[in-house]
């Protein structure tokens, strides 16, 4: 299967590699290049031309769209920002994979949601209370609009890759300065799954929204101490705090669990939180 991959630098696209043995891909990045073990093309979403000619080349059986604004602070500061990446380029995405015919598989996101009830179904109804996610459910009206599509929200990834959530993590151990909000709840989800999870939704004969996060609703204080233990430290340093202790410009939510039945019957699954953090020391142990 012939699968074009955007956003290849971010951390859900860093896991594709591997499946260039069973799928032949294609991986488009912006600015940087990132280190692949398959072909790589620059590409910016925003850009209507440079999508269309980076597709017609390569002529994709499905288009798993990664890239995105995910910096939600940003996002709310600067709407043109979100407005441009995430509604824009993926209306670019979506027109090109209509004109020649191409499935389209969206990583959207759990921000979709207003947090105030917590394990959404994929029929619940929407209410993004922050730009963030507002311009990510607006492009999925986007990708709704196409004859082939999946749209696969996910929420709080993370992975063993630097310069993200487990950094964080790192900084504060060393620092034994580390805080976690105790009120708020999520499902998080490994970027080496989320990656899979992708792959196999462009594989099957499958149609519509599913949502995509780990099998655990955790709260985010238990969360980082799942973390910490992992790392071999322990848990009782991470202190707790309220979310109304954060001085943040986007709204956070305050549950944004999600209910991954759906996602399961399809014989897609995540790991819950001791299976995530198995696979994470694995990887931290790879080095």
């Amino acid at each position: 299967m012939k699968i074009l991959i955007t956003g290849i630098g971010g951390q859900v696209g860093h896991f594709f590699r591997g499946f260039e043995e069973s799928h032949d891909l294609l991986g488009t990045f912006h600015l940087v290049k990132p280190a692949m073990p398959f072909r790589l093309e620059k590409m910016d979403i925003t850009i209507f031309n440079e999508v269309r000619n980076v597709v017609s080349q390569f002529a994709p059986d499905c288009i798993i769209h990664c890239a995105a604004a995910t910096n939600v602070d940003r996002c709310e500061e600067e709407w043109d920002y979100a407005k441009t990446i995430n509604i824009d380029g993926t209306r670019n995405v979506c027109e090109v994979a209509k004109e020649f015919g191409i499935k389209v598989v969206f990583v959207s996101t759990d921000y979709v949601f207003d947090g105030e009830s917590g394990s959404y179904t994929e029929e619940d109804k929407t209410n993004p209370i922050q730009s963030y996610g507002r311009s990510k459910l607006i492009a999925e009206q986007f990708v709704r609009k196409l004859d082939n599509y999946v749209i696969a929200r996910s929420g709080m990834v993370y992975s063993n890759l630097p310069n993200k959530f487990l950094d964080w993590i790192k900084k504060g151990i060393e620092e034994k300065n580390l805080t976690a909000v105790d009120e708020v709840h999520c499902c998080p989800t490994l970027a080496e799954e989320l990656a899979e999870c992708t792959i196999r939704l462009a594989e099957k004969d499958v149609h519509g929204l599913f949502n995509a996060v780990g099998a655990e609703r955790i709260s985010k204080i238990d969360f980082v101490k799942k973390v910490v233990t992992t790392l071999g430290h322990d848990p009782e340093m991470v202190k707790p705090i309220k979310q109304s202790d954060l001085s943040m410009p986007a709204k956070r939510l305050r549950d944004a669990s999600l209910d991954i039945s759906k996602i399961l019957s399809e014989g897609i699954t995540f790991s819950d939180m001791d299976g995530a953090m198995t696979k994470l020391k694995a990887k931290l142990n790879e080095g």
